[in-house]
């Protein structure tokens, strides 16, 4: 049995250290937001693939079952929101530009033409995902 770290846990906390940036002196503020954005874009950012993962292996892994291979529209908005804060409060431009294509590509891979809408989650791998909720 493995453990598989979720996405979720470090754009919390991106979240939050934005959000109580005013309670922090520069300097500590600052290291703390590079240790979470390494962890999103060193662990959870699949370089080859230009996409961020929902869930990755300790170490940042890729894992090749369903779960590894979800990519969650709903965590990656999440995360272009915070990073998109981060770029602007750092005049990281750079960065900021990544964060949008790293979207739109997943809303172009979860994007459902026959019903019309967005799916909740996408298969980086284009495979049917056996969750039912993944379908609606």
């Amino acid at each position: 049995y493995v453990t598989l770290r979720h996405f979720s846990q470090p754009v919390n906390v991106l979240n939050t250290l934005l959000a109580v940036q005013p309670l922090f002196g520069a300097a500590d503020w600052k290291e703390a937001v590079d240790d979470v954005a390494h962890d999103i874009l060193n662990h959870f950012l699949d370089k080859r693939q230009d996409i961020l993962r929902e869930h990755v292996l300790p170490g940042g892994a890729f894992c090749n079952t369903p779960e590894g291979r979800r990519l969650s529209v709903l965590w990656t908005l999440r995360a272009t929101d915070a990073l998109l804060e981060l770029g602007h409060q750092t005049g990281h431009r750079k960065l900021s530009l990544q964060v949008l294509l790293w979207s739109l590509r997943l809303l172009e891979q979860a994007w459902d033409d026959r019903a019309g809408g967005l799916r909740p989650w996408a298969d980086h791998k284009g495979q049917p995902l056996p969750w039912p909720e993944a379908q609606h």
